[in-house]
């Protein structure tokens, strides 16, 4: 069983293919693009935390929110986001639990608040612990131990804590480092 970490897939959302330039014309080609994506790495098994904008709306033409979840692998446990709020009550029958903030431990130790949006300070930051969000699609400058976890900053793929932990570590080893693309 492995953990993957995620945000805004904006499944139905029209809008967010220019707001966001996501490279897919339509919703139809995003919605299915994005499902493809998460299930090339995540399993049946596997947990999932996605961190909110899950869903813009609950149907876009043939894309109803429950067909859209029963296409996914893994157990997704939602941390809400600002659009998730009118779709709780399908959200609720679908996702393991439904929260605000999640904080966790990690199998290496690490410590990990959760939050869809992002955070100055968090639950034991000044000990080292880490901060997971999305909301800003990759428009926010990497600070301290806190990254985004957004589909348009991963290449609209959820990434694993190891892959997230190194992107962190490296940005708090270099100032410069901009793990939005990977250059100094």
């Amino acid at each position: 069983m492995s953990k993957f970490y995620t945000s805004d897939t904006h499944f139905n959302h029209k809008g967010v293919l220019e707001s966001c330039k996501r490279p897919w014309k339509t919703v139809d080609k995003m919605n299915q693009a994005l499902i493809d994506n998460w299930n090339k790495v995540v399993k049946a098994g596997d947990i999932v935390y996605h961190l909110g904008d899950f869903a813009l709306s609950t149907k876009h033409d043939s894309w109803d929110i429950d067909y859209i979840i029963s296409q996914l692998k893994g157990q997704i446990f939602l941390i809400r986001g600002n659009h998730d709020d009118k779709n709780m009550k399908k959200f609720e029958k679908w996702f393991i639990k439904v929260d605000y903030l999640k904080y966790i431990k990690e199998e290496d130790g690490s410590k990990i608040m959760m939050c869809h949006y992002p955070m100055k300070s968090w639950r034991a930051s000044i000990h080292g612990s880490f901060h997971l969000h999305g909301h800003r699609h990759g428009n926010l400058k990497p600070y301290g131990r806190a990254i985004d976890v957004g589909v348009d900053v991963w290449n609209y793929y959820p990434q694993t804590w190891d892959t997230l932990k190194t992107a962190i570590l490296q940005n708090e080893e270099r100032e410069d480092y901009n793990y939005l693309n990977n250059e100094k």
